[in-house]
């Protein structure tokens, strides 16, 4: 057995190429502007610092599902910066009903 599986990564020649990738594609369509969804974990935040590394104009968008009674924290919907808030809250319970389940809800807040 091999003494490693997963390949070797060099993190900044992989995060340089990616940014280059990104560039490129948004320069041959003409766009300066990247729309990321933030959820505040690792992924989308990478996502986000490898556009602006790309020289993007980063505009984060966070899109909360606050259920009655667990609503708390900064609560302005006003864009602060290039970071703007959707609530969704209502618009997934219209779609998801009262009888949706746990999955299908989350589906739809996906």
């Amino acid at each position: 057995m091999p003494d490693r599986i997963l390949p070797k990564i060099d993190p900044k020649s992989v995060s340089e190429k990616i940014s280059k990738f990104l560039k490129e594609e948004f320069g041959k369509r003409k766009k300066t502007i990247a729309i990321v969804g933030v959820s505040g974990g690792v992924d989308s935040s990478l996502a986000a610092e490898l556009c602006k590394r790309a020289g993007l104009n980063v505009k984060r968008v966070f899109m909360p599902y606050l259920p009655a009674g667990r609503q708390g924290g900064k609560t302005s919907d006003k864009p602060d910066g290039d970071f703007f808030k959707i609530d969704i809250t209502k618009a997934v319970d219209i779609l998801a009903g009262k009888a949706a389940d746990r999955i299908s809800k989350g589906n739809i807040m996906a």
